[in-house]
């Protein structure tokens, strides 16, 4: 028995999602870890066809362009919908979500400008840093948040603000409703 289902998706931070998973399945949850090589890829996991857990974890690693997607070859990069950064424009673009929760742990991920791309897009509550908070406090923030909110029980908005609570860091974390 499940205590939840959770799906992770790597966008370039395999060590992350590693870690992450192991707590998670630890705590008897359901993990669903997929990894994308192309952003068509991604664009096919998350646009709205299929059914998706209803909590969505984005690991990987960003700036102000967006989430940074693997570079790709000259002959691959043609037929993507998009090119090396999910940003806001390629989220409207191209994404869509039933009524889920969206953690991501790249940076500069939590700017007003991605969360509204993802709440317009059918996500009812985002997290994400707003700024560069060091590697190692994200994964601190995704395995904190996930122990409140999956195994204590604890609302979105509680789970974070204990997550968030811990140092400099992980207060670096937004959450968008």
């Amino acid at each position: 028995m499940h205590l939840a289902e959770v799906d992770i998706i790597d966008l370039g931070d395999f060590m992350e999602c590693t870690a992450l998973r192991a707590c998670l399945e630890n705590w008897s949850v359901k993990v669903n870890l997929y990894g994308i090589g192309q952003p068509n890829h991604l664009v096919a996991l998350l646009d709205g066809q299929e059914k998706r857990s209803g909590f969505i974890i984005l690991c990987g690693h960003g700036d102000e362009r967006g989430i940074h997607l693997e570079e790709l070859g000259e002959s691959l990069r043609a037929g993507q919908a998009f090119n090396k950064y999910l940003g806001s424009a390629e989220v409207e673009a191209h994404l869509k979500f039933n009524n889920s929760l969206v953690l991501s742990t790249a940076c500069m991920s939590g700017t007003d400008a991605m969360a509204d791309a993802f709440l317009s897009r059918g996500v009812e509550q985002y997290l994400g840093p707003g700024d560069y908070p060091e590697g190692s406090s994200a994964l601190y923030f995704a395995i904190s948040f996930c122990y409140q909110y999956l195994v204590r029980g604890r609302s979105v908005r509680d789970s974070y603000e204990i997550a968030r609570s811990t140092d400099e860091e992980t207060g670096m974390f937004r959450l968008f409703e």
